[in-house]
């Protein structure tokens, strides 16, 4: 039985002592930034609820077809001074593989329509990127305790012939200092 136990004990040092000798496969290298402060978010805590216009369902009869561009803002204030913006969360259960948000209404919902977002130039945000991918609005805040008032439009994208129905979505925002 010793027999066993000692050649159990050899084994298990020798399973052990293999990781020690294992070489390095890369490192990882963690990077942050501390500002003075951080923004306020206006709207009712940081909410923002954008409504887009009615639009009759042939308007949106073909995939690809958009209507119902509608401008929000998000309002930012007592900013430190430097550049702020705004990125979308890209693990948000409600985008789709095309970088836009899904209808999640369910009954009485239109079909074959989706939201799109833009930022202040109008560039199409693929929801599916990082921060770094999105076309992100920033703006250079050049006082202490500053605003930044960042644009971005919402509209109606159809995937096909829509029907009609009411129509709901959410995304969720991040402030960011680039």
């Amino acid at each position: 039985m010793k027999k066993v136990q000692l050649g159990l004990a050899i084994i298990g040092l020798g399973l052990a002592s293999s990781t020690v000798f294992a070489a390095p496969d890369g490192t990882v290298t963690v990077t942050g930034k501390i500002v003075d402060q951080t923004c306020t978010v206006g709207g009712t805590a940081g909410n923002y609820t954008v409504v887009l216009p009615t639009v009759a369902k042939s308007s949106l009869a073909t995939a690809a077809t958009t209507n119902g561009d509608t401008k929000f803002t998000i309002n930012l204030t007592a900013c430190p001074v430097g550049n702020v913006g705004v990125y979308y969360d890209n693990t948000n259960a409600n985008i789709n593989t095309a970088g836009r948000l899904n209808n999640t209404v369910t009954t009485g919902g239109a079909t074959n329509v989706n939201i799109q977002l833009l930022n202040s130039a109008k560039a199409v945000i693929d929801l599916t990127k990082d921060r770094t991918g999105q076309n992100i609005v920033t703006s250079n805040v050049a006082t202490a305790n500053g605003a930044a008032n960042l644009d971005f439009y919402a509209r109606y994208y159809a995937t096909g012939a829509t029907t009609a129905g009411d129509v709901s979505t959410t995304a969720t925002y991040y402030v960011v200092y680039p």
